[in-house]
């Protein structure tokens, strides 16, 4: 009869290092789900920090600037329409002379 065969993955060779194939499986997989998720949630809200930064300083740009044309369109509404006809032409014969006509204003 012959010999039984011993069984190939029992043998020193074999099983030590796929032992140490699954502790290293063990380890990565304990590692990279739990420990990765967590590192990807605290570089989530840092990115969403630094955008809303940015977007807060975006809107304070546009608000900003919508003031200023606001106060601009005032400005030349109030110049070229609600002054009277005479001093309009009196402002514009004074610019051409000198800048006493744009620090004068109603």
């Amino acid at each position: 009869m012959p010999q039984a065969q011993k069984n190939p993955f029992r043998k020193p060779m074999v099983a030590f290092p796929m032992i140490a194939i699954g502790l290293l499986a063990v380890v990565f997989v304990i590692y990279y789900f739990p420990i990765t998720s967590l590192q990807e949630a605290t570089l989530n809200k840092r990115a969403f920090r630094s955008l809303s930064t940015v977007s807060d300083g975006l809107r304070n740009r546009v608000v900003s600037n919508a003031s200023v044309f606001e106060q601009a369109s005032n400005s030349f509404f109030m110049a070229n329409f609600l002054r009277p006809p005479h001093l309009a032409f009196l402002f514009h014969i004074m610019s051409r002379f000198s800048n006493i006509g744009r620090t004068i204003s109603l």
